[in-house]
C-alpha cells in the first residue's frame, strides 16, 4: 500500500521541482511614476520644485526609488538597460537634492562648497540602493553608463542638478523610445544658447564644459567633438564648417547652481 501511495505522489513531487527549478522572468521595469514625478515636480524651463517634492516625496519620489532597489535587470534588453541607469541616476540625484534642506548647489552637501575647494565629493555619496546594491552617483554614471554603454549621448541627458546641465526631461526613459529620447535630448541641448553657441563667432564656437570634460567619448580631439555635433546643426555653412573642424573650441562656465524652481 505504501509503494502505491509513493507512485501516485510522484507526479505531483516532480511537478513541484520543476516548478522550483525554474527561475522568475525579469520584467521590464515600469517607469511611469517617475513620469509621474517630472511631470508633476519639473516645470517648462526644466527646474525643479524641490520644496513641494520634498513633502510629497513619500507617496512619489519614494516608491520608484523602492521599485529601482530591487530591480532585476538580467533579461531586459540594451536599452532598457540604459534606459534604466539614467533613471535611477536622475532619482537619486534629485532624492540627494531632498535630503538636504538649504543648500544651493549639490556640491554644499560636502564640505567646501565648490568642486575646486570641497573636501569630498557629493557623487562619490551612497546614494541609494539600486539593483540590489548600495550605489553612488559616479559609480552609475562612470562605473556602469559610460563603462558598459558607449552612449555619448547620455552626457545630453544625465542631470546632476546643476543650471548648466542638460534641461532635466519631463518624462522618464524607456528602452522602447530611448533612441528617439536621446536624439531630442542632444538637439535641444546643443540649441540651447545659454548652454552652447553655435557659432560663437565667424570662427569660434563655445560650447558647455561637458564636452571639454568628456571629449574622450565623443572623439580624440576637439575637431572630433565638432564633427560629432554637425549633423544637430541646421545651418548648412556652419555645419561643412564644422565637419572640417575649421571652428576654435572655447567652453563656457559651468553654472553649478541649483536647478531649483525660483
Amino acid at each position: 500500500m505504501r509503494s502505491v501511495q509513493v507512485c501516485c505522489w510522484m507526479p505531483v513531487l516532480l511537478l513541484c521541482a520543476l516548478c522550483v527549478s525554474i527561475p522568475a522572468t525579469a520584467q521590464p521595469v515600469d517607469h511611469s511614476a517617475f513620469t509621474d514625478v517630472l511631470g508633476t515636480y519639473v516645470d517648462a524651463e526644466h527646474r525643479v520644485d524641490y520644496t513641494q517634492l520634498r513633502t510629497d516625496r513619500a507617496t512619489t519620489l519614494d516608491p520608484y526609488l523602492e521599485q529601482l532597489a530591487t530591480a532585476n535587470l538580467e533579461t531586459l534588453s540594451r536599452n532598457e538597460r540604459l534606459a534604466f541607469w539614467m533613471n535611477a541616476y536622475n532619482a537619486l540625484t534629485m532624492a540627494l537634492i531632498l535630503e538636504h534642506d538649504t543648500v544651493d548647489t549639490i556640491w554644499s552637501i560636502t564640505p567646501g562648497n565648490t568642486p575646486e575647494t570641497t573636501t569630498e565629493s557629493p557623487f562619490a555619496l551612497p546614494v541609494g540602493t539600486v539593483a540590489d546594491t548600495m550605489r553612488t552617483l559616479d559609480e552609475i554614471e562612470h562605473g556602469i553608463i559610460r563603462e558598459r554603454f558607449d552612449e555619448p549621448r547620455i552626457h545630453f541627458a544625465l542631470v546632476c542638478a546643476a543650471a548648466s546641465c542638460p534641461p532635466l526631461r519631463r518624462e522618464a526613459y524607456t528602452g522602447h523610445a530611448l533612441d528617439a529620447q536621446l536624439e531630442d535630448q542632444t538637439r535641444a541641448f546643443l540649441h540651447n544658447p545659454a548652454l552652447n553657441q553655435i557659432p560663437a563667432t565667424e570662427d569660434t564656437i563655445r560650447v558647455s564644459r561637458l564636452l571639454d570634460w568628456y571629449q574622450a567619448d565623443f572623439g580624440p580631439d576637439a575637431e572630433a567633438v565638432q564633427q560629432y555635433i554637425a549633423p544637430y546643426i541646421d545651418d548648412p555653412e556652419v555645419q561643412e564648417a564644422l565637419r572640417n573642424g575649421t571652428y576654435t573650441v572655447a567652453y563656457l562656465p559651468y553654472d553649478w547652481a541649483l536647478n531649483a524652481q525660483r
